[in-house]
């Protein structure tokens, strides 16, 4: 049996995705690869989460269960139970 990692998107992603405002990716899967599964999924949401240089734009951040994934190691499983969003954020005056 297939299971899917739901990304939670950003408001400001949402024009990019589903209706529901979600990714759906083949899990379980790693953090390391996570950012694949994305650009696989939703080519046109990955490409606002990723700079020229192909790395995560320092904008974007991706929590994984309450926890940025940059503090987290490539191989650290992220399975259907886990919580994954997606948060942009946001400057202005």
């Amino acid at each position: 049996m297939t299971t899917h990692v739901t990304i939670t998107l950003p408001t400001a992603l949402r024009e990019f995705s589903p209706p529901d405002g979600e990714v759906h990716v083949p899990g379980p899967i790693d953090v390391g690869r996570l950012l694949d599964a994305i650009r696989n999924e939703n080519p046109k949401v990955y490409s606002r989460l990723i700079s020229d240089s192909g790395k995560l734009r320092p904008f974007a951040n991706i929590y994984i269960n309450g926890t940025s994934h940059r503090t987290l190691p490539d191989d650290f499983p992220v399975d259907s139970t886990a919580s994954v969003k997606i948060v942009m954020a946001i400057a202005g005056g």
